[in-house]
C-alpha cells in the first residue's frame, strides 16, 4: 500500500486510530489515581484527537453534547428523554443534510462519523437518567444495571462526551459503563493497572 497516495482525512484518521492505543496504555499504566484526574486525561485527550481530526468541523460535536446536556438539566426528569433524543436526532440529520450539500457522493471523513455514536450515547444517557428515578421493580435487569440515579456534573459528562479511547468513530458504551471503568468500580474492581497490570 503506498501511503503516499492515501487522502490527508484517511492518513489522519490512522494516525489517530493509532494514537488511541497508546493513550489507552498509558491511561492504565499510570493515570489510575483520582477519578477527577482520569476524567480530565480523558477528555483533553479526545478533545486534542477530535479537533486533528475532524478540524473545523470539531465544534459540531460540542454543539451537539451541550444541546443534549441542556435538553437533560432543563425538561422534567421524567419527560427529557423524549426532547434530548428528539433533539439529537434532528441535529444529526440536518449535519448529514449539510454534508450532502457540501460533498454529495463523496468519501470524505466527516464530523459525522462520531456524531452518529454520539448520538446514540446522548440519548442511551438520557433513557438511563429517566429510569434513575424510578424502582428497581419497575425496571429490567439491563435498565437497573444502566440507569443514571445522579445526574452528571459537566466534567464527567464531557469526559463521557470526549472518551480518549473512542471519539472518532467508535465504540459505543453506556454513560454507568463509562463511570464504572474511571472509578474501578463494579465488575471493573479487579481490571489490571499500573506500569505491569496494564500489559
Amino acid at each position: 500500500m503506498d501511503l503516499t497516495s492515501m487522502p490527508e482525512d484517511q492518513m489522519r484518521l490512522m494516525l489517530c486510530l493509532f494514537l488511541q492505543i497508546f493513550i489507552g496504555l498509558f491511561m492504565n499504566m499510570f493515570v489510575t489515581g483520582s477519578p477527577t484526574i482520569r476524567l480530565l486525561y480523558n477528555m483533553f485527550c479526545g478533545i486534542f484527537l477530535t479537533t486533528y481530526m475532524f478540524r473545523e468541523s470539531a465544534y459540531f460535536i460540542f454543539l451537539m453534547a451541550a444541546g443534549a446536556y441542556l435538553t437533560m438539566s432543563i425538561f422534567p426528569r421524567d419527560k427529557q428523554q423524549y426532547y434530548t433524543t428528539g433533539f439529537v436526532i434532528t441535529f444529526l440529520s440536518l449535519q448529514h443534510i449539510r454534508q450532502m450539500t457540501i460533498d454529495f457522493g463523496g468519501f470524505k471523513m466527516d464530523v459525522t462519523s462520531y456524531t452518529m455514536i454520539l448520538c446514540t450515547k446522548l440519548w442511551g444517557l438520557s433513557w438511563a437518567y429517566a429510569d434513575g428515578a424510578k424502582s428497581s421493580k419497575d425496571l429490567t435487569p439491563a435498565q437497573v444495571e444502566r440507569k443514571v440515579v445522579q445526574f452528571p456534573s459537566l466534567l464527567e459528562y464531557f469526559s463521557f462526551v470526549y472518551f480518549g479511547m473512542g471519539c472518532l468513530c467508535a465504540p459505543f458504551h453506556e454513560y454507568s459503563d463509562f463511570k464504572n471503568w474511571i472509578e474501578f468500580s463494579s465488575h471493573y474492581k479487579t481490571l489490571p493497572r499500573g506500569p505491569v497490570g496494564a500489559i
